[in-house]
């Protein structure tokens, strides 16, 4: 009708041969035109025919099948998009007018199409409010980011497959390795012109952020292919980018190579489901003296820096969803303590060595011996962190890394985790002063030849 945006409409058939017995594992494409095809739009049935194609032949062993009509429409208004039943995709992408981008959109709004049919048609999530303008690094809901990611996903390796735009990370892998420019691991940090690590009082994370869970189905799909991701939407109809995590974890179990390098991957990408923390009161040991047998512990506070002997019981506790950016966090199955000499300054990244056995997360406490965090008895200045397992055996590596964040409170990853509690600070305010977080171990008793008066 007058002033209807849609230049011509199309329907597509995907049809699936009657002759094969098993069309679960063995789909046959069959891309018919439900109507004649307009003139100077050859591109038509290629573009959707690649996007199906590759879905079909990289699945694996995957089950996947439908019979069901794809509505494509042609717009002129140049708002590419897709209702829950049809695809509106821009004449430049099929009829030679329009760039390479033009096409890698019209991969991602099929990819949409194909998300949503992933387990029958009606698949996709449902979205949150003010997810239809979005940017590779706008802040959004988790829905709406994977919602988003997954077909940037698709649609760029279509796009490689197809030699439409390579390499297919591009604008995604952020680790200076097939990109067009190294973004440093700062998608996560969300779409400030100047990074932040704070909105609002809220930490940052890439849980809402579409170009980390892309970047994270990437480094997914890089390691172990694009069945690995395709199964776990197609099993799981995962509702956030957890739900692709659980679903990869699930599958392969705890302590497997693939779910270590998965969880790996998520944390990198500024998808952090749980992390630990010290209590605000974490140790739970007398001031000396104590007369107590000298296994016992002690602790005190002395300007600021905390002073320990013996064994100290130490209390931890996880991390809250909210200060993580994620809602609820993943649950975890152990902890222990991890030490480093502690030096003056700001470290990155956070290397630690075990500084105790892991007890289960349960017990509430683990008992530092602070008499084995050195070959001197112990003796000297240490910084403490709280390293959680999560269920799938995962230990925290304390990605994405924080150095030169735009917050300066938070602008490394020493700061930044003292500021959570992950790394000790008495007070979790390191800006006061950096150093009052190492604690002070003096198990020496003062003799003769060290004693001063």
């Amino acid at each position: 009708g007058a002033g209807d945006p849609f230049v011509a409409t199309t329907t597509y058939l995907l049809k699936l041969s009657p002759t094969v017995p098993n069309v679960t594992n063995n789909l046959v494409i069959d891309l018919t035109m439900g109507q004649v095809q307009p003139a100077g739009l050859a591109n038509i049935e290629l573009r959707t025919s690649q996007v199906l194609t590759y879905v079909e032949t990289n699945r694996g062993g995957v089950p996947w099948s439908l019979t069901v009509d794809i509505p494509l429409f042609l717009i002129t208004d140049d708002k590419d998009r897709i209702s829950p039943t049809e695809v509106y995709i821009g004449h430049q992408a099929f009829d030679g007018t329009g760039t390479a981008f033009d096409i890698v959109t019209a991969y991602h709004e099929l990819g949409h199409w194909i998300h949503s049919n992933h387990n029958g048609p009606g698949g996709l999530p449902d979205t949150e409010p003010g997810c239809g303008t979005h940017t590779i690094n706008s802040e959004e809901g988790p829905i709406c980011a994977l919602v988003e990611a997954y077909p940037s996903y698709l649609g760029q390796l279509v796009a490689e497959a197809n030699g439409v735009m390579s390499p297919f990370y591009r604008g995604y892998r952020d680790d200076g390795v097939n990109t067009v420019n190294a973004l440093a691991n700062t998608l996560w940090r969300g779409d400030e012109s100047t990074p932040t690590g704070r909105d609002n009082g809220t930490w940052e994370s890439g849980v809402g952020v579409e170009g980390a869970v892309a970047g994270f189905l990437f480094e997914v799909h890089n390691a172990h292919g694009f069945q690995t991701v395709f199964e776990a939407f197609i099993t799981k109809t995962p509702q956030d980018a957890l739900g692709v995590l659980v679903g990869i974890s699930d599958k392969f179990g705890p302590g497997a190579p693939l779910t270590l390098a998965v969880n790996a991957f998520s944390q990198q990408h500024g998808l952090v489901h749980s992390r630990g923390r010290f209590a605000p009161t974490p140790f739970a040991a007398s001031q000396p003296p104590n007369g107590l047998p000298a296994s016992t512990g002690n602790f005190k506070a002395i300007n600021g820096f905390s002073f320990l002997r013996g064994l100290v019981p130490t209390v931890f506790q996880a991390v809250p969803g909210a200060d993580l950016g994620v809602g609820t966090p993943l649950a975890s199955k152990s902890v222990r303590l991890g030490k480093r000499p502690a030096t003056p300054g700001v470290l990155d990244p956070p290397n630690f060595q075990p500084a105790t056995p892991s007890v289960p997360v349960a017990a509430a406490t683990v008992d530092l011996d602070t008499r084995t965090l050195g070959p001197a008895s112990g003796d000297g200045d240490w910084d403490l962190v709280v390293l959680y397992q999560n269920l799938y055996d995962f230990e925290d590596n304390f990605l994405p890394g924080w150095l030169s964040d735009g917050d300066f409170d938070v602008s490394s990853d020493e700061l930044y985790l003292k500021t959570l509690g992950t790394w000790y600070d008495p007070d979790r305010n390191p800006i006061t002063d950096t150093d009052a977080g190492m604690v002070v171990v003096d198990n020496t008793a003062p003799t003769v030849s060290n004693f001063k008066p």
